[in-house]
């Protein structure tokens, strides 16, 4: 660990966010915004629910297939190992060792705020906090986690790409092929556009000079943030993980099908995957509630399959993720009290104090 705190002191931290504390809502707002998202979710439930035969889903549910759930419970642990694995190498580019295990339980604490707290701070948030706690260095761990969740981003991006180009039979609607191929152009140019110096000096050059402090930390940030990517053996590792990752969630809507005792094509699973993913991470509503089951029975329509077995699938890959964030939980009661005090403290002011000096 001494090794992990010369890191640190090495490269004393910017905040992850530039501005963090001027840029924050007030507390009213954001429980204005919440509360906005939350009547969006019960619009879609009652849309979705009123659209399917709540009966027939009932009865899938209850009878589902346990060998197969026992399956889709593994291939939970695989993607938060395959997340766990891409974050791993990328702090290890920074000199900086955490274990599996360690990176795990973080993972699974995020999912705990994610699905049970997601009106006060996100799960990423919190697992960057405990770890730079860890790790006494605020920039790499923030930012391990930011280059994490952009590389998989990136790998959504092209398989929906490659989709669009295929031309699956689950895009044969000519105007949604037409909507995902530009939100492919335009997300993907989006991602290059972060790493682009060019770029982010014409966005900091439009703004008025009372903001040169936040130059300099957007500055620093970039700079920090492409370093990650110096390692050219150790990015292709961590975007091939990514690969698999989308592999792994295709086959979890595969498994979560045979669950429900009804057979899918595994290339359609796979194919579908990040359509859905894509339209649920639209922050329109807490948590994808209603979007996600919404892109479930919208999706799962377009291959032929009933409605009552499209939401049953989505109710269950729910479920099963409260399971995983009920592990998170008992993460989360287990962390020191003077961090969780402090985390606490930084929910009550919007999150802008989780970027100071973690140990205070």
């Amino acid at each position: 660990m001494a090794s992990n705190r010369e890191k640190g002191s090495s490269l004393r931290v910017e905040p992850f966010i530039p501005c963090a504390g001027t840029c924050s809502m007030s507390t009213g707002h954001r429980k204005r915004i919440f509360f906005l998202k939350l009547a969006i979710s019960i619009f879609f439930l009652y849309v979705v629910f009123k659209s399917v035969d709540l009966q027939k889903v009932s009865s899938t549910l209850v009878s589902i297939d346990m060998f197969y759930f026992l399956i889709l419970i593994l291939i939970s642990a695989a993607l938060i190992l395959v997340s766990c694995l891409k974050w791993q190498l990328l702090l290890r580019t920074k000199g900086l060792k955490v274990s599996m295990w360690r990176l795990s339980l973080l993972y699974m604490l995020g999912y705990f705020f994610n699905n049970f707290l997601p009106g006060m701070i996100g799960g990423d948030l919190v697992r960057g906090f405990f770890l730079a706690r860890q790790l006494e260095n605020k920039r790499d761990s923030y930012l391990s986690i930011f280059m994490e969740r952009i590389t998989g981003f990136f790998t959504l991006i092209l398989l929906t790409l490659v989709i669009v180009l295929i031309g699956h039979p689950v895009l044969a609607n000519g105007k949604l092929r037409l909507f995902f191929l530009v939100v492919s152009v335009l997300a993907g140019a989006a991602v290059m556009a972060v790493f682009s110096k060019s770029i982010l000096e014409k966005v900091l050059a439009v703004l008025p000079a009372r903001f040169a402090r936040v130059h300099d930390k957007c500055r620093n940030i970039h700079e920090a943030m492409c370093s990650f990517n110096d390692n050219k053996a150790v990015l292709v590792q961590v975007l091939g993980l990514s690969f698999l990752y989308h592999i792994l969630t295709g086959l979890n809507l595969y498994y979560a099908c045979l669950t429900l005792n009804y057979s899918v094509g595994v290339v359609d699973m796979i194919v579908v995957a990040p359509l859905i993913i894509i339209v649920s991470l639209v922050p329109i509503t807490p948590n994808q509630l209603g979007l996600w089951e919404g892109s479930f029975v919208v999706f799962f329509s377009l291959l032929g399959i009933p409605g009552p077995v499209a939401l049953s699938a989505a109710l269950l890959t729910r479920l099963k993720s409260l399971l995983v964030s009920i592990l998170g939980g008992l993460v989360y009661w287990g962390e020191d009290k003077s961090a969780k005090i402090q985390l606490k403290a930084s929910a009550v002011n919007d999150g802008s104090d989780m970027f100071q000096d973690p140990k205070q």
